[in-house]
């Protein structure tokens, strides 16, 4: 059997901790949502959460940031077509802008299996 890469794994890893994400979304009941440490909450009522971490790597193609560690027991960011990114001045960039060693605040929704669903990623300084 062939070797298979570690980037292989985690992007084979990753998709499947989407799908399981798409398919708990079509879902009538809701599940618990961990607390918010900004106890903010949107217009939905689902929890929004702020995290700040380094990145690791991007994952163009499967639209997923991962931390080079976990933070508050996240350590994927997956990104939706709603998903705004911001500069560190302020401007919408694109997600071939953001490169692994940035730091970035990211403010989401929790998902599965460690992933947080941006709604924004922003470049910190």
């Amino acid at each position: 059997m062939d070797k298979i890469s570690y980037r292989h794994f985690v992007l084979i890893f990753v998709l499947v901790v989407i799908l399981a994400v798409v398919v708990s979304c079509g879902r009538r009941e809701s599940a618990p949502i961990r607390p918010t440490p900004t106890g903010e909450g949107n217009a939905e009522g689902t929890t929004t959460v702020t995290v700040t971490g380094t990145v690791q790597d991007v994952m163009r193609s499967a639209q997923i940031i991962m931390f080079r560690e976990p933070v508050k027991g996240f350590l994927y960011v997956a990104l939706t077509k709603d998903t705004r990114l911001i500069s560190r001045e302020g401007q919408n960039i694109t997600l071939q802008e953001i490169e692994a060693e940035m730091r970035i605040q990211v403010t989401g929704r929790p998902g599965s299996q460690g992933t947080l669903l941006a709604e924004e990623v922003r470049i910190l300084p």
